[in-house]
């Protein structure tokens, strides 16, 4: 039983029950916000299911898929529409940050789903996207991880600002930037990492 498997399994764990608060949370105070902190948890507990899976049976394409789909795809997009819906005070700024991260997320998910993998073989160890995915994918977990950073960008920026003349946007500003740093480790996973137990631990 290999270290990366249980910290795999022990992030799924523990991403399941907070999807399960969170939703308890959504319930009882319906925002936008909300639903994306819920999305975002949903899909990190999709890649860390996978993860466990892979590290445990070796990887095949249904487990790489759904590790990169949760938490390369779902997660951080949906991190940086909870930002947007958060930072953002006009219902324009709002509705063009859906219909972009929407589209994106449309576009991205189908293309991760269904384009022809390499024939590059799984194992145990962590699938890296550049060495089964190709140029298209690859292209689109490019423009996530640019959105993704752009919308972090504004999103600190904004909230930072508006904390400085008007305390009630600092419990703003401290979500926003907790949910920068989960959305911004999720785009470790791209990178070539030393260690296997570093991909389930940048997904938790």
């Amino acid at each position: 039983m290999s270290i990366s498997f249980v910290a795999a399994l022990a992030g799924t764990v523990l991403a399941a029950v907070g999807t399960g608060l969170a939703i308890r949370l959504c319930v009882r105070s319906p925002r936008t916000d909300m639903v994306a902190w819920v999305i975002a948890l949903a899909g990190l507990t999709v890649g860390l299911a996978a993860q466990a899976a892979g590290y445990r049976r070796g990887f095949v394409p249904t487990t790489f898929r759904a590790t990169q789909l949760g938490a390369a795809l779902v997660a951080p997009l949906a991190l940086a529409w909870g930002m947007a819906e958060l930072a953002a005070k006009g219902l324009v700024a709002r509705f063009a940050a859906r219909l972009g991260l929407a589209g994106l997320f449309v576009v991205a998910s189908v293309i991760l789903a269904t384009d022809v993998l390499s024939s590059q073989p799984f194992t145990q160890k962590w699938p890296a996207a550049r060495d089964h995915f190709e140029l298209l994918p690859l292209g689109l977990l490019g423009l996530v991880a640019v959105a993704v950073a752009a919308t972090v960008l504004l999103a600190l920026l904004c909230t930072g600002l508006r904390s400085r003349n008007d305390p009630a946007w600092r419990g703003a500003l401290a979500t926003v930037a907790l949910a920068s740093v989960a959305a911004l480790a999720t785009q470790g996973l791209l990178a070539s990492l030393p260690a296997n137990t570093a991909y389930p631990a940048l997904t938790v």
